[in-house]
């Protein structure tokens, strides 16, 4: 796959998250609502519980995405690239 859609995608979810962020939705884990009058194991923090609704399990990094999302912002990367350059506009990523 073409660096630039893995590159352009991660950025669309990046900032879809930042804008998410803003209206406080978060991680179920990281949910101000998760009941804190028990013991937690691990097991039940990792289990994407939804506890509120501003708990989104796709508040992660792109890279912990489900492939599912994750395609679907990759679709979208490569479509935005597609119209890009259609209107000769081309990005490219510089070398480390």
């Amino acid at each position: 796959m073409d660096d630039r859609v893995t590159k352009l995608a991660e950025y669309l979810h990046f900032e879809w998250r930042t804008l998410r962020e803003k209206d406080d939705y978060h991680l179920p884990t990281k949910c101000p609502n998760f009941e804190t009058d028990y013991d937690k194991d691990k097991e039940t923090m990792d289990a994407g519980f939804i506890h509120c609704n501003k708990c989104d399990i796709n508040m992660c990094d792109f890279a912990d995405l489900e492939h599912y999302v994750k395609e679907q912002y990759i679709q979208k990367a490569e479509h935005m690239l597609k119209e890009m350059q259609q209107f000769g506009i081309t990005i490219s990523i510089p070398s480390e």
